[in-house]
């Protein structure tokens, strides 16, 4: 299979929304807490979004600890709204 796109839908965009998810968690605040592989999705019929990342409490490099989910509600600006873990 074979997809003609173009140079505009090939856009990589990279930011990091690890400060905006830790701003006001004492759990995630945490020095051995890690954030990464943040997945993001748009709301239907708003313009919110919905983050859902990693967490890892613990040893990242020998991945010994504990994994765990944020979801967060973020505005369109990247402003955190609401979170769950």
């Amino acid at each position: 299979m074979k997809y003609n796109l173009n140079e505009e839908q090939l856009k990589l965009i990279c930011i990091n929304l690890s400060e905006e998810i830790k701003k006001g968690d004492k759990l995630l605040n945490n020095k051995d807490v890690t954030i990464f592989n943040s997945s993001i999705i748009e709301l239907k019929n708003t313009s919110n979004l919905l983050i859902a990342s990693r967490g890892w409490f613990g040893n990242v490099r020998s991945w010994d600890g504990i994994n765990f989910v944020i979801l967060s509600l973020f505005t369109k600006d990247l402003k955190k709204i609401k979170q769950n873990i």
